[in-house]
Parts: C-alpha cells; sequence; structure tokens
C-alpha cells in the first residue's frame, strides 16, 4: 500500500466534519432563519405528552409505562427548562429548512421507539424491582451530571474565556455526555 506522503490524518475527519456540518446546518434550498433549539425542545418537551398519547391510545398503564413515562417525560421538560435557562450556544445556531426537517426524520424519529415497544405491548411491562433501582439510579446521576456540567460551562464561559478544569470538567472532558449516556441507558434497561 503506497502512502501519500503529503497526506494529514485529520484532514480525513476534517472534511467529514465539514460535510456534516454543511448537511446539518446549510443543506439547500433557502437562507439558515430557524434555530436548531426549536425543533430540537419541542422534541424533548413533547415527549411526556407523547408518551401520555400512547398510553392512552395503546390503554396501557402498566409499570413500565408509567415509569417510562416518569424518566424520558421528566428528561423533556428538564431540557427545554436547561435551554431557557442556560442555553448552548450550538443549539443558538441558524438552519436551512431541509436542515430543520432531515434530523427530525433521521434523527428522532427513531428516538421515540423505546416508547412505542413499552406502550404497545412490545417489552416486559413489569419490570423487577432491581431493574427499577438501576433505571432509576442511572437516570438521577446522569441528569445530574448533564445539568451541572452545562450549567458549569454556560456560567464559567461567561466570566472567563478557556479551558475548564475544575468542577464536572476535572474528572472528565466531557461530563455533559456522560449524563447523556447514563440517562439514555436507563431507557434502555427499562
Amino acid at each position: 500500500m503506497k502512502v501519500n506522503p503529503g497526506f494529514k490524518p485529520s484532514e480525513g475527519m476534517e472534511s467529514f466534519i465539514n460535510w456534516f456540518d454543511w448537511l446539518s446546518h446549510e443543506l439547500p434550498p433557502g437562507p439558515c432563519f430557524l434555530p436548531m433549539r426549536y425543533y430540537v425542545n419541542f422534541h424533548k418537551g413533547g415527549m411526556p405528552f407523547l408518551i401520555f398519547g400512547m398510553m392512552l391510545y395503546y390503554d396501557n398503564f402498566s409499570l413500565a409505562c408509567w415509569l417510562y413515562l416518569a424518566l424520558h417525560g421528566s428528561y423533556g421538560l428538564i431540557w427545554v427548562l436547561k435551554d431557557y435557562t442556560f442555553p448552548d450556544a450550538s443549539f443558538q445556531r441558524k438552519v436551512t429548512f431541509l436542515s430543520f426537517i432531515i434530523p427530525w426524520l433521521v434523527v428522532i424519529q427513531p428516538y421515540k421507539r423505546g416508547a412505542y415497544l413499552i406502550a404497545s405491548g412490545q417489552a416486559p411491562q413489569n419490570p423487577s424491582p432491581e431493574r427499577v433501582c438501576v433505571c432509576v439510579m442511572l437516570y438521577v446521576h446522569g441528569i445530574v451530571f448533564m445539568m451541572g456540567a452545562d450549567g458549569q460551562k454556560y456560567f464559567s464561559l461567561r466570566v472567563k474565556k478557556g479551558l475548564l478544569n475544575d468542577g464536572f470538567m476535572k474528572w472528565s472532558r466531557n461530563p455533559n455526555y456522560v449524563g447523556e449516556m447514563m440517562i439514555y441507558s436507563s431507557f434502555a434497561i427499562l
């Protein structure tokens, strides 16, 4: 295999990031006019209503449904509260109409599958007390990490720009993502 002497390993990744950025923000036609936060907030904030609607539609009021509503529903409302209290600058960026719609179809629709599986009765309806305990503990710790790290980042960077290396950022460069993974793991385990 011949190696290109001018190739820099980061070029491939940088090219992918530029392409993904174009796709997720500037996909033609039209100008960028809708802040990305609108569809994220509508989707996440709408989850408690969607889940409860599924519970009514499928006439399913099992422990699994109520617990999923409590966890995923409260997460959506907490997310909207977080966005209005200490917003993430990356979600303020405006996108084109197609860049607004495509994530809705490709990313957000599969996100609702867990609620559908539980409400429609295709997933276990009576989780064990141990499973409930694990789900709740993962979720609560995940919310603390996500909210704490995002709050720390927002308020610290307002005072002084630069790399954060204390508080939540002392243990991990991405504590908010660690929190998100814990939250979504609690949904998946349920």
